[in-house]
């Protein structure tokens, strides 16, 4: 099974991937909202009920993927793509397309079959929908 999102739900795609690795063989991550470490100011994660009114840092640490790291089945893939302009942060180790170049690096680190992209676009449809294209092309391919 395949799973995909984007934004937030290519956090949540992830987070399943990484809890329920017996269900789920990829994902395709689109402009995952994802971060190394606490959210920066100008994110929406610190507003989401799921991380505690007011913002519980300590449950986002717990939820957050670098906690659900681990050994991935043989043949996981993710195909993983971020826009070059999309929501700049105060800090730029923040901007979701460097976040995702982490993902993707320690993802591979730990033999996951994992491609990235950065295309041009910010967050939205111009960026998802041609890596939704070519995400969902290259996954299915892996399992022919």
């Amino acid at each position: 099974h395949l799973l995909a999102g984007y934004s937030m739900g290519g956090y949540g795609a992830l987070r399943l991937l990484l809890t329920r690795p017996h269900l789920f063989g990829g994902a395709l991550l689109l402009s995952p909202a994802i971060y190394d470490g606490p959210p920066p100011p100008e994110s929406v994660v610190p507003s989401l009920p799921a991380f505690g009114q007011p913002f519980d840092v300590s449950r986002w640490t717990a939820l957050n993927y670098p906690a659900q790291l681990g050994p991935l089945p043989p043949g996981t893939a993710t195909f993983i793509v971020a826009g070059d302009t999309d929501r700049p942060h105060s800090d730029p180790r923040c901007n979701l397309e460097v976040q995702a170049a982490l993902l993707h690096a320690r993802l591979r680190g730990q033999g996951v079959n994992s491609q990235f992209r950065v295309l041009p676009g910010g967050h939205d449809w111009d960026v998802w929908r041609p890596g939704f294209t070519s995400g969902l092309r290259w996954l299915t391919a892996r399992w022919r």
